[in-house]
């Protein structure tokens, strides 16, 4: 079972000064993009006091329920403790993202998101990733995949999915800056499950509240292009953007399943 969230993303594209809009965007679910149209509307009306905005964009931010419209449902929520050795051994993975646009690669911080690094790892050497999309693209913020439901056409679904559990919030100190890779998640801290994103943008107000878990060291050319495809109405890319996700083996070639129980901690 899903919650129909209203807000997913929220976010400032915008603020400089007092006397300028405030524009927000705002990604909803399928029923409410009549609600989307009429928020976004109402936002960037000159009709408003500078002020009148300037609240009204600090009550949406009070309001931040999730990044994507996730199974929020109660499920098994995972978290463990690693020694050093484990934290060490997973700082030294490195990720590739196949895409059609080109390579995106990856490295961790599993000092500060020990459980978010390892289950990225995981899913990634189970061949959970491959044959998502990115499904979910906002010039100026960010690229989000990570969905076993995008693998179906029928995009309804898409941004609803996850691994049938969740991992605990690890918010740490990392900012939120281009090529951060940070866990999408439900209004619930602890509702991350596959779902991430890649900022395509510095986004500091999403510091402390989502877990960043890695950056991107390559690729982030290949992020400007993803982030620029022409979208639909829910943030959707109208053409699929299909990835191939792998661990990157000391010699540059892919992890494969079997070698998962090696280089992945369990």
């Amino acid at each position: 079972m899903t919650i129909s969230i209203f807000f997913t993303i929220i976010y400032i594209h915008r603020l400089r000064h007092k006397k300028e809009d405030c524009n927000i965007m705002i990604s909803l679910t399928g029923k409410d993009a009549m609600l989307r149209h009429n928020m976004a509307r109402a936002m960037s009306s000159r009709h408003k006091g500078h002020y009148g905005r300037l609240l009204a964009c600090l009550f949406i931010i009070a309001c931040l329920l999730s990044l994507g419209t996730i199974t929020a449902f109660s499920q098994e929520v995972k978290s463990k403790k690693f020694t050093q050795e484990e934290i060490k051994k997973m700082s030294e993975q490195k990720v590739v993202i196949k895409t059609k646009f080109g390579d995106i690669k990856l490295k961790f911080f599993p000092d500060v998101a020990p459980n978010h690094v390892n289950n990225f790892l995981e899913l990634t050497g189970k061949g959970f990733y491959n044959g998502t999309t990115f499904h979910r693209v906002i010039p100026g913020f960010m690229v989000q995949g990570g969905d076993p439901n995008s693998r179906d056409k029928d995009k309804s679904k898409h941004g609803t999915g996850g691994p049938g559990y969740n991992v605990k919030a690890e918010f740490n100190e990392k900012p939120h800056k281009k090529g951060t890779l940070s866990m999408a998640r439900a209004q619930d801290p602890d509702s991350a499950g596959s779902q991430f994103f890649i900022c395509a943008a510095d986004a500091p107000f999403l510091n402390r509240q989502y877990t960043v878990f890695g950056e991107v060291t390559e690729g982030l050319d290949v992020v400007d292009k993803i982030v620029s495809q022409p979208r639909d109405s829910r943030d959707n890319p109208n053409e699929r953007i299909d990835m191939t996700v792998e661990i990157i083996k000391n010699d540059g070639t892919g992890v494969t399943k079997d070698d998962v129980k090696k280089e992945v901690v369990k």
